[in-house]
């Protein structure tokens, strides 16, 4: 449905592009972009980041088949963290992630909220956790 010069209604892809240029100007989004962009000029830390998160599917696999991991598997990650905590353009990298997720995050709970209960989330509604006392989601 597109915008009519009579009534000049806002169409709901013209407010969705407010929305992310609005994300593309936000401070929080563009440090974070720009520690993508130094990251993926890197082949040094994208090495080390790669070795991390390889290390952490593998784990993450292990458990799935319902195997315990050895000691040693779990002090290699740790290792293999700390490689990637100790490279500053890695663990900025690991920070934007984590800041873009969120971002991300944000959108998505406040636009599911808005189409289940049918009205702008409430601070309440945004922090309210699953409908079980566990809160063990996010």
């Amino acid at each position: 449905m597109a915008t009519t010069t009579e009534t000049a209604i806002p169409t709901l892809e013209e407010k969705t592009r407010e929305l992310c240029q609005f994300i593309l100007e936000d401070p929080a989004y563009a440090a974070a972009s720009g520690s993508i962009d130094t990251f993926q000029e890197s082949e040094e830390a994208q090495k080390i980041y790669r070795n991390w998160q390889q290390k952490a599917a593998e784990l993450h696999h292990m458990h799935h088949e319902g195997k315990e991991p050895e000691q040693s598997d779990i002090v290699e990650l740790e290792r293999l963290k700390q490689v990637v905590m100790d490279n500053q353009i890695a663990a900025d990298f690991v920070e934007a992630e984590d800041s873009v997720n969120d971002i991300f995050g944000t959108v998505m709970k406040m636009v599911q909220k808005t189409l289940q209960n049918g009205s702008i989330p409430t601070e309440d509604d945004l922090n309210e956790c699953c409908g079980n006392s566990g809160c063990g989601c996010h």
